[in-house]
């Protein structure tokens, strides 16, 4: 057993060396090395809670793994994809109904059977507006029947037919001042013929308005006469009135002619054939009827005055 004053030396001495090692432990830190783990504590530096997101503590990503000598470093990983968004349905009311109107010309008795006095053409417009009848445009028809968009529940389209300068000089600033969209269905045969006829210069200056410019075939003749065809020829003619018509207003006007008008209002299954050969979006009559969601689109009714 070593004397009382031994063993004071032996503790002393211990603690001389706990002192010394200490003080080169603390030699090895720099002066920020307290500030650099007091932010990674759950009491931040003074023992409260870290609520600033800058102050607190994210962990450093992991290194990419080293590349062997010789080897290229492997590239990062690319995310995996998440599936792709689901398309916005879009909510189409098919209760709506629709009114096509026809006119021809706007010029009163001056124009015949098929005229109206333009102070009645815009009382029939002021009807609507009075009537809470909202007048659509073609293009927005056809995307209501396609599920695409909705319209209002009483909805009209107003429709122009043949080519006759009064739609241009009378009817235009008519729907212009109830900012009404129109589509003018032409026969491509009477155009730019003078005398009451529209000039082509004049329905591109329609198409730069927006108005839709629809067709009515070449000659305006019922495509169910066959008096004096062969069945050949027929056919022959019956794509040129159809599919001829809507390649040249195509051409002429450099847009998609979607919708077409039978002439007098008739047809029969071979013209609905090459109708729906044409690629026609809609094709219209004058048998007068509401339009429902899902009335047949090669027959679309119109009420012409």
């Amino acid at each position: 057993m070593l004397p009382a004053h031994a063993v004071t030396m032996k503790k002393l001495f211990v603690l001389l060396l706990l002192l010394v090692g200490a003080w080169f432990g603390l030699k090895k830190w720099s002066p920020g090395t307290f500030e650099k783990f007091s932010h990674a504590l759950p009491g931040g530096r003074n023992g409260t809670a870290v609520t600033d997101p800058q102050q607190q503590w994210i962990p450093a990503p992991e290194p990419l793994p080293s590349a062997k000598p010789g080897e290229a470093a492997p590239a990062p990983t690319a995310p995996v994809p998440g599936p792709a968004p689901a398309a916005v349905a879009v909510a189409v009311d098919k209760t709506a109904q629709v009114v096509v109107l026809c006119y021809h010309r706007v010029e009163g008795s001056a124009g015949g059977a098929l005229s109206i006095a333009p102070e009645l053409f815009e009382q029939h417009m002021q009807r609507l507006r009075d009537s809470g009848i909202q007048a659509v445009s073609m293009q927005d028809f056809l995307a209501w029947r396609r599920n695409e968009k909705s319209i209002p529940p009483k909805c009209a389209l107003i429709t122009i037919d043949d080519g006759y300068i009064s739609a241009y000089e009378v009817a235009r600033p008519i729907l212009k001042k109830f900012g009404y969209p129109w589509t003018y269905f032409i026969y491509t045969k009477y155009i730019g013929t003078g005398g009451k006829s529209v000039s082509w210069e004049q329905i591109a200056a329609l198409r730069d308005e927006g108005v839709e410019i629809g067709c009515h075939t070449i000659s305006h003749q019922s495509l169910r006469e066959t008096r004096g065809k062969t069945p050949e020829a027929y056919e022959a003619w019956l794509h040129d009135e159809i599919i001829g018509s809507k390649q040249i207003i195509e051409k002429k006007l450099a847009v998609k002619c979607s919708v077409f008008a039978y002439p007098e209002g008739k047809y029969n299954s071979r013209v609905l054939d090459v109708i729906k050969e044409a690629g026609f979006s809609a094709a219209f009559t004058v048998n007068g009827q509401r339009v429902t969601h899902g009335a047949p689109g090669n027959r679309i009714g119109r009420y012409a005055w």
